[in-house]
């Protein structure tokens, strides 16, 4: 592993940039300096302080605040970068040009990315993707250059995503949230409140034309169902009529439910039959 330390003492004396060097604990060497990674002839020209990691097959750049780095490839091979990619500035990978400047703003920490570059993919050659002079957002890893014809990488941008994608976000899912919130709330000493299943398939404009009793079937009673559901007196908490799974069956719980409502607003006789009182109430209070 070899390292540099370019001291390029743009727009500073010699002894500041020599002070920022010892903070590298490393040797100063001139502001550019070229070398070979894994056969690949590579050139950095430093404006400031930079450190230079040369590993096996890529190599490490790291930047003081306020430096700079410009990383060419000699012959024209892609690169690939990762880490502080956000410092990227002036990329250029095509026909004429392999690279890119990497500057860390004043105010920053060190900023520091590493340069893998292609072995056999050179800027301007075609490997499968979008051709020449492309930017390939999150490209990574060691040679191949596969996935574009040119992969300097910039910080990446991330892809817009549906609700879907994001964890799935659908119906059933925030009626569960809401549900969990309305058992809070009635855990805390509220009012008992509708389920969110309830509410999504109560329906607003339901009328009420007869008189329903036990054994009754139809659509007007699932729609007394949902109504005695979405107003605090549950039918059941599980399976046939309850929320969300209200049924056209006027059973033994419904009519239960519906003595306990109609006590509750002062209808009487409260036995649970759903007659022309209970009728009209409801037509004023949906």
């Amino acid at each position: 592993m070899k390292k540099f330390l370019l001291a390029g003492l743009v727009g500073a004396g010699l002894l500041p940039g020599l002070a920022l060097a010892a903070a590298y604990n490393d040797v100063s060497i001139p502001g550019s300096t070229n070398f070979s990674v894994n056969g690949v002839s590579m050139a950095v020209t430093a404006g400031g302080i930079v450190n230079t990691v040369v590993d096996t097959s890529s190599f490490t750049i790291t930047v003081a605040p306020g430096s700079s780095a410009k990383v060419v490839a000699n012959s024209g091979n892609q690169m690939a970068l990762s880490g502080s990619t956000g410092f990227v500035t002036d990329t250029h990978c095509n026909s004429n040009n392999s690279d890119f400047t990497l500057a860390a703003a004043s105010n920053s920490a060190t900023t520091t990315i590493t340069v893998t570059p292609s072995t056999s993919t050179l800027c301007g050659q075609s490997s499968g993707g979008s051709g020449s002079g492309a930017v390939i957002a999150g490209a990574s890893g060691g040679g191949g250059g596969g996935g574009g014809g040119g992969s300097i990488v910039p910080a990446s941008t991330p892809a817009a995503t549906t609700p879907a994608s994001a964890g799935t976000v659908t119906v059933a899912s925030l009626q569960a949230q809401l549900n969990a919130l309305l058992a809070q709330i009635k855990a805390l000493g509220g009012k008992a409140s509708p389920s969110a299943s309830a509410l999504a398939n109560a329906n607003a404009n339901a009328s009420f034309k007869r008189n329903l009793s036990l054994g009754a079937t139809g659509a007007d009673v699932k729609a007394l169902q949902v109504y005695l559901n979405t107003h605090g007196f549950i039918v059941t908490s599980n399976g046939a009529g309850s929320p969300g799974k209200e049924t056209s069956k006027f059973g033994g719980l419904t009519k239960k439910a519906l003595a306990k409502w109609q006590a509750s607003v002062g209808i009487s006789p409260a036995a649970g039959n759903f007659g022309p009182l209970t009728r009209a109430y409801i037509a004023s209070h949906p």
